[in-house]
């Protein structure tokens, strides 16, 4: 049958050509991507003929693979645009609108535009094969040292222009914990970030005197880290025999892609955190290519560079234990020795959490922090007047006030809730197997309202057209400290204004899903290329997107995934790498 309908489109290959360069053109045009009866639509409709005819579809191996993509990212596109035009809206049924004939037509157009495209691109990923460089000379300080040079050079415009860096109110944990002011020591921001700041604002305060030159010296620290780690994966690289123009490109994506040198001067743990997956999927790499032996120098750096992943951030800890899974299954012949290994990684980090924290009164991260996806779906439901049970009233009337619930619901974050001051958490804390019953209640109550929130809540991470803010510019004021932002090279300069969503080009690396969509490509190609070990460094990443789609306080923010970017120069390359050199 199957080969019977190809028969059929083969021979009236024109007529489908003229059908699906029809339907993505009319597509685009009712999307507002193209203008109706403008030139440059007519162009590209004569443009879609010609690419669709010329593509031997049913001669490809690709082409199911290709379709799937394709039917993928249009279904993640269209409903996309509908959650992200309508989530404010909130007595409009989202999931109506999109499971209608209309929403359908447009995923058929917006496939038949991807489509082609996949056709052309994944045959030529999945075949190219990478020239390595066999003729270096011991030039590994050389690597190292130039382009740490080169890339900590190139962050100095932003530190000159944000001088003395960006300062949020997240910052200022760090800055009480360097200068004193320690009455509640918490590991909300983790206690790692903040001894590894306090060492430059401590030595800043101590020579020059003076708060602004402390937060000066911690900037200037952190752009020293970043240029190191970015350029220790430059030297990986190339211990790998990977040319010198693709070295070159990803020295230039690290030094002059504008997100690292915002984030170079941003007093945030999730910039040192990103920057040690990097760290991580490097270790990942080397326990591939050593599969067959159990390499105790292999093992022990990648003991400790997991230690720094999980303790510079809290969530991290489960992106871990997906690794863990994988690793068990990928690394069958040792996977006594892996296991035992990787669980002494989760007793340090017990031993660390419990006895030692609790010895110093540290205050671990609140349970607010992990409920509130399930907090947003009630509070959505609250909004929309839903028909709560008396008993379903107490418990949540316990927990926050209806009215204060319905006030404070906003569909972008859920810190209005958790973080409210009539938020009682003890009373969570205390009947938390109650309020799980609750929350299944009203899930199995009102499934579309439930799942309407959970896309809500995880947008920015699936749909690429998502706006939100990426970077921070200024400094927060706070009483305790004289802190103030001073540009010392003019003001309106160009390091303030590249994060413009409208600059074309630039504005690719601001989106999250559209790194995350590259990135499941290339983790495709690399399955293709080399099996399922080779995604096994693609899964930090996945592991962390995972946790954002699971319990993520914020419908998309960049700095909690800005790890896809420091890590898809590497990971990019290692799937080109040669299969025998994994």
């Amino acid at each position: 049958m199957e080969k019977q309908i190809s028969n059929y489109l083969i021979r009236y290959k024109w007529i489908v050509t003229i059908i699906l360069a029809s339907l993505s053109t009319i597509v685009m045009c009712k999307l507002n991507v193209l203008k109706t009866y403008d030139f440059l639509t007519w162009m590209l409709f004569f443009i879609l003929n010609i690419f669709f005819y010329k593509i031997d579809i049913f001669n490809s191996k690709y082409y199911k693979n290709s379709l799937f993509f394709s039917i993928l990212f249009s279904f993640l596109f269209i409903l996309g645009r509908l959650v992200f035009l309508n989530y404010q809206k909130i007595n409009v049924d989202i999931l109506s609108l999109f499971l209608s004939l209309k929403s359908l037509f447009y995923i058929i157009g917006v496939s038949s535009f991807l489509f082609p495209i996949f056709m052309l691109v994944i045959p030529f990923l999945c075949s190219y094969e990478m020239e390595l460089q066999i003729d270096k000379k011991h030039r590994k300080i050389y690597i190292f040292l130039g382009s740490s040079i080169i890339i900590f050079l190139a962050y100095i415009p932003y530190f000159l222009s944000m001088y003395p860096g960006t300062i949020s109110p997240d910052s200022y944990t760090n800055i009480d914990f360097a200068f004193g002011n320690l009455k509640n020591l918490s590991d909300h921001h983790t206690i790692l970030y903040q001894l590894i700041t306090f060492i430059p604002l401590k030595l800043g305060m101590f020579v020059f005197n003076d708060i602004n030159a402390a937060v000066a010296c911690s900037s200037l620290f952190q752009m020293l880290l970043m240029s190191i780690i970015f350029a220790s994966s430059l030297v990986f690289l190339d211990n790998r025999n990977v040319p010198y123009k693709v070295l070159i490109i990803v020295l230039l994506y690290y030094a002059f892609a504008p997100v690292h040198g915002y984030y170079s001067v941003t007093m945030w743990k999730d910039i040192l955190f990103s920057c040690s997956i990097v760290l991580l999927i490097m270790q990942l790499i080397k326990v591939i290519e050593n599969k067959n032996v159990f390499n105790k120098k292999v093992m022990i750096s990648f003991f400790f560079v997991s230690l720094l992943v999980i303790f510079l951030r809290n969530n991290a800890i489960y992106m871990y234990i997906i690794l863990l899974m994988f690793t068990v299954l990928l690394f069958k012949d040792m996977w006594k020795k892996i296991l035992i290994f990787i669980l002494s990684i989760f007793m340090v980090f017990v031993f660390i959490k419990g006895p030692i924290f609790d010895m110093f009164n540290v205050q671990k991260s609140s349970s607010a922090e992990y409920i509130g996806m399930p907090l947003q779906q009630i509070g959505r439901m609250v909004s929309k007047d839903v028909q709560l049970t008396t008993h379903q009233e107490k418990l949540i009337n316990e927990l926050i006030p209806l009215e204060t619930l319905k006030e404070t619901y906003n569909p972008k974050l859920s810190d209005g809730i958790k973080f409210n001051k009539k938020f009682n958490i003890d009373v969570f804390n205390k009947n938390k197997l109650e309020y799980a019953k609750l929350w299944m209640e009203l899930v199995l109550t009102y499934p579309h309202i439930a799942v309407e929130s959970y896309l809500v809540s995880t947008i920015g991470y699936w749909y690429p057209d998502f706006e939100y803010w990426t970077v921070y510019h200024r400094v927060v004021k706070n009483k305790d400290y004289d802190i103030h932002q001073k540009s010392l090279i003019g003001e309106n300069n160009i390091f303030t204004k590249l994060d413009n969503k409208k600059l074309p080009i630039v504005n690719m690396q601001w989106s999250i899903a559209f790194g995350f969509w590259i990135l499941l490509i290339f983790a495709y190609v690399s399955k293709k290329r080399k099996g399922w070990i080779g995604v096994y460094p693609f899964i930090p990443i996945f592991g962390i997107w995972l946790t954002m789609m699971l319990a993520s306080p914020v419908f998309g923010e960049f700095r909690y995934i800005y790890a896809l970017y420091t890590s898809l120069p590497i990971l990019i390359v290692f799937t080109f790498l040669p299969k025998t050199n994994v």
